[in-house]
């Protein structure tokens, strides 16, 4: 998914600076996004702490960090008599559905999707948030399946990167087939640990041997550029409004923002 000051960029100059003067130990990222350099430290070794107060980033770093390997989704699959995860995935991606609110306001009112994904997508979405009511899906398995809905989402959005704003014209991704795939998780021998909570209440948690601090400096608030990615990840049917289709009640916002 892309994902502003996700630092996939610079991540082997920030690796290269750490290990100088830590090069192990433990490596805690209060500001972790969607985890970009935690799963990168995690795969050199380090073990990592990581955090966010928004949901769908949470999400994606338990997908990325937090296990050494995929999740069976044992309990999930024998319900739905499916043999296997490929077999989960398949069933997934043969879904639509007929109309609701995620096709009417992200396809119908605003062209963030075409139609013909938004079904598929809110077809998901809908079928994610049964199982999880059932009981099909443990928690860390439903953030899993949330965090790998909103990155396959993102990979057929008619947007330039963000959610703030979809493109006037159909850019040739969003024209792609939907299409649900899981997340990787990082290679490593160690296992993250993730937390849904304030940058500060994690600093705080105990002593790290590397403190990687990137908060939102400037005005730009992560709340309204990823209100769709947040609102899946919430499994809400918010009220929203003007072009950007942000829910009337944002989510949220880091105390860090200068625009708070």
């Amino acid at each position: 998914m892309r994902y502003f000051g996700s630092k996939v960029s610079t991540i082997e100059v920030i690796y290269d600076l750490v290990s100088k003067y830590a090069p192990t130990g433990s490596f805690c990222d209060p500001f972790g996004g969607i985890g970009s350099v935690g799963s990168y430290l995690q795969s050199k070794g380090y073990k990592v702490w990581s955090g966010d107060i928004l949901c769908f980033a949470y999400y994606f770093q338990i997908a990325r960090l937090k296990f050494s390997n995929h999740r069976a989704f044992k309990k999930l699959i024998a319900e739905l008599g499916i043999g296997n995860r490929n077999g989960l995935i398949n069933y997934l991606n043969s879904l639509s559905t007929p109309q609701g609110w995620f096709v009417e306001e992200y396809s119908e009112k605003r062209f963030f999707f075409t139609e013909r994904n938004a079904h598929k997508i809110q077809a998901c979405r809908r079928e994610i948030m049964t199982w999880a009511q059932q009981s099909w899906l443990s928690h860390d398995e439903h953030a899993v399946m949330l965090a790998s809905l909103i990155n396959s989402m993102d990979r057929v959005a008619n947007t330039a990167g963000t959610y703030y704003a979809y493109l006037k014209k159909w850019h040739r991704k969003a024209l792609n087939d939907f299409r649900f795939e899981l997340i990787e998780p990082v290679s490593s021998n160690n296992k993250g640990y993730c937390f849904h909570e304030p940058a500060k209440t994690l600093a705080q948690r105990q002593h790290f041997d590397i403190l990687y601090l990137d908060p939102p400096y400037n005005g730009r608030s992560y709340a309204h550029y990823y209100h769709l990615p947040e609102t899946i990840a919430l499994e809400a049917t918010p009220n929203v409004h003007g072009m950007s289709g942000i829910p009337n009640n944002i989510f949220a916002i880091s105390g860090f923002n200068a625009n708070k």
